[in-house]
C-alpha cells in the first residue's frame, strides 16, 4: 500500500523529501508570525515609549531566558572579546624587538 502511494505521488510529480521541507518551513514562518504578533500586543499594552523599544521588543520575541544552570555553566569562564587588549597586555608575547604593533595585530 506504502509503495503505491509513493508511486502515485511519483506519478503525479511530489517529491516527499521537498514537500517536507516545505511544510517544515511554512510551520516555522508561522510560528514566529504568532509570537511577533503576541510581543507587538504586549508591547502596547505595556505601554513602551519609543517605537524603538517597540522594534527592539518584536525582534527579541524568539529569544528565551537563560536557565540558572546555564548561567552557573559560564560564571568561571573567562574569554577576551578585546584582542587590542590582549596585545597591549602581553606584547612580549607575540612582537620581536623592533616590530611594530601594527605589524602584530595584521598577523593575528
Amino acid at each position: 500500500m506504502v509503495e503505491q502511494n509513493d508511486n502515485y505521488l511519483k506519478q503525479l510529480g511530489i517529491n516527499m523529501n521537498n514537500l517536507e521541507k516545505e511544510m517544515d518551513s511554512a510551520i516555522a514562518k508561522e510560528s514566529r508570525y504568532w509570537l511577533e504578533n503576541d510581543a507587538k500586543i504586549r508591547a502596547v499594552q505595556q505601554g513602551v515609549p519609543t517605537y524603538d523599544d517597540f522594534r527592539e521588543l518584536v525582534a527579541g520575541c524568539h529569544l528565551k531566558p537563560l536557565d540558572r544552570l546555564e548561567l552557573t555553566n559560564t560564571v568561571g569562564q573567562k574569554s577576551s572579546w578585546n584582542y587590542s587588549a590582549i596585545l597591549s597586555s602581553n606584547n612580549s608575547l607575540f612582537m620581536e624587538p623592533g616590530m611594530n604593533s601594527a605589524i602584530v595585530s595584521t598577523h593575528l
